[in-house]
């Protein structure tokens, strides 16, 4: 492999910094597009992911065509190499390591913190999970270099795309890798037009993806516009009226058209992780100090609230529902405590033992267990989206042993979608921890039969990342399911940050990382009928992604002849 290659010559840019240092500033560029510890009260800004992809894209090459390419602008006689498959996933690898390092920095403190790793093996694993943090960008590349090797033995008969219908069909591939790649973190381009809030009016017709579509559309506009030197008007035109249509439609205020209320006490007792360990691990003075910190900060408000919310993993020890099911005799004194000193239901985060199990891995499930006014259990939610390499492992027959030499906890799955009800026939749900990242899983947990739920309880313990950046962007994109679905979320954590996430994209009166103490909300219920997003998922954005490619199909040319592309277009 030469040092440069003559088009990047002509431009002054190494080979290997258009394949590894570019991206990787650009992946920079995308990261900071999120919140951030840096600049906390700094509102995102949805342009920055638009320059980073546009970077990449601009390094990935993509108006190149087969294994010799046109000149500049695609011109005939260039004699050009473009960038091949292995260079394009180059470039994503280095997309996704300076996203890794700028946005996802806290990484090695999580080791450090969960699974005990120090210094250096921790950073080292940190880099590895560079391979895994965008695998859409990954999968694109290698289905853009599949489309073309498909494309190659058809090269003189098929109808050669006009630029602009080009640009947008890129744009829709990676949108749909998007929303079809199973990702840890997903924190897409259009996640970060929240900033916008409350003008996001499509939002809950069509959620993130229409927004991403928008930006990566842009974004590759962007990078043919700067390896053609030609403006083209047509992405920068639809770009700028889809940006107007939020501008001219804002969502309602959260109490706007609101068909009832619900009065929520949400704890935050902040139990640093030496503390929580132990007293899962049954030490007497760490379990005493755990409930009676939950117990105090419940009662402190006095009467009142509905509901008391605890937060994931609250309970120090194994519960077991079923037992307690049995018999209220079961029912721990601490909660018995809170329920008759407030008057109100409490949903807490423990672990729940698996009937039959015994002792071993599988034995236990993250749950949310929500006790009546008179300590009965009234039902529970086992959690069914848990953390890889946190909850459990993807190898299969060697989870066990494996587990065990890595100190991963290997939790059963849950298998059914609970709806709980509280007195007055309001329905809600729970999604622990990074569940509320997936807006399918959400869609599955409000859809079904019977009344819509009208609140979503996020339980999650974000204190294996420390005061960092990460509880910020959590937060930050749990925010989007309010806004999709129309329905509150209701945030309770452990150390941070605790809040009410409403419908226009704002938030209610917040607990910081590393605060203590308990919030009471009045909560505005959501609207009993689905946002057209919960009903039909990412299928509007797929209509509207058609129409764009229906009305580009008249401006693409014909065959392309043995002589090559016309000049100033891409082949």
């Amino acid at each position: 492999m030469t040092a440069t290659d003559p088009g990047a010559a002509r431009r002054g840019v190494p080979r290997r910094a258009r394949i590894f240092l570019l991206p990787a500033l650009g992946g920079a560029l995308y990261a900071l597009g999120f919140p951030g510890k840096a600049l906390p009260h700094a509102p995102p800004m949805f342009l920055l992911p638009v320059l980073g992809t546009a970077l990449a894209a601009l390094c990935m090459d993509l108006d190149g065509g087969g294994p010799r390419g046109g000149g500049r602008g695609g011109g005939r006689g260039g004699g050009r190499r473009t960038t091949g498959t292995r260079a394009r996933v180059a470039v994503a690898l280095s997309f996704s390591l300076g996203y890794n390092l700028v946005g996802l920095y806290w990484i090695p403190h999580t080791l450090r913190e969960f699974g005990g790793v120090g210094f250096p093996w921790s950073y080292l694993l940190s880099l590895a999970f560079s391979l895994v943090v965008l695998p859409q960008l990954t999968a694109f590349a290698l289905v853009l270099g599949a489309l073309r090797a498909l494309r190659a033995p058809l090269a003189g008969r098929l109808p050669r795309a006009s630029p602009d219908a080009r640009v947008l069909l890129l744009a829709v591939l990676l949108t749909a890798l998007e929303n079809a790649v199973p990702q840890q973190f997903p924190a897409h381009p259009g996640h970060a037009w929240l900033s916008l809030a409350p003008f996001l009016g499509p939002a809950p017709v069509f959620g993130a993806p229409l927004y991403s579509l928008a930006s990566n559309w842009m974004a590759f506009s962007l990078a043919h516009q700067a390896r053609a030197r030609r403006f083209r008007p047509l992405p920068a035109a639809a770009f700028a009226a889809f940006l107007a249509l939020n501008l001219a439609t804002p969502l309602p205020p959260p109490w706007e058209g609101a068909r009832g209320s619900l009065a929520v006490r949400v704890v935050q007792p902040n139990i640093g992780n030496f503390t929580k360990r132990d007293a899962s691990g049954g030490g007497r003075a760490s379990v005493e100090e755990v409930l009676e910190g939950y117990r105090a900060l419940s009662l402190a408000g006095g009467p009142g609230p509905d509901l008391v919310v605890w937060p994931e993993t609250a309970w120090p020890d194994v519960l077991d529902t079923g037992l307690m099911r049995s018999s209220p005799l079961f029912t721990p004194p601490v909660v018995n405590e809170v329920v008759r000193g407030t008057g109100a239901w409490l949903l807490t985060g423990g672990y729940d033992r698996r009937e039959g199990a015994g002792d071993g891995p599988w034995s236990q499930y993250n749950a949310a267990i929500l006790f009546d006014d008179g300590g009965v259990v009234r039902d529970v939610y086992h959690k069914i989206g848990l953390i890889p390499f946190g909850e459990t492992l993807p190898f299969g027959p060697l989870n066990g042993p494996l587990g065990r030499r890595l100190d991963v906890s290997l939790f059963a799955r849950g298998e059914r979608l609970t709806r709980f009800e509280l007195p007055g026939g309001v329905r809600f749900v729970s999604a622990i921890c990074y569940e509320i990242l997936f807006p399918s899983f959400v869609r599955r947990l409000l859809g079904g039969p019977g009344g819509r739920p009208r609140l979503i309880v996020n339980l999650t313990n974000d204190s294996w990342y420390g005061d960092t950046s990460e509880p910020l962007q959590h937060l930050f994109l749990a925010r989007w399911r309010a806004v999709e679905f129309g329905v509150p979320v209701v945030r309770s954590t452990n150390t941070g940050i605790t809040s009410v996430l409403h419908r226009d994209g704002g938030e209610g009166p917040r607990m910081g990382v590393g605060e203590r103490g308990a919030l009471d909300y009045e909560v505005p219920l959501g609207d009993p009928s689905p946002t057209p997003y919960q009903r039909h998922g990412i299928l509007p954005a797929a209509l509207v992604a058609l129409g764009l490619a229906l009305l580009h199909a008249p401006l693409t040319g014909r065959p392309r002849g043995p002589r090559g592309p016309r000049r100033g277009g891409p082949p």
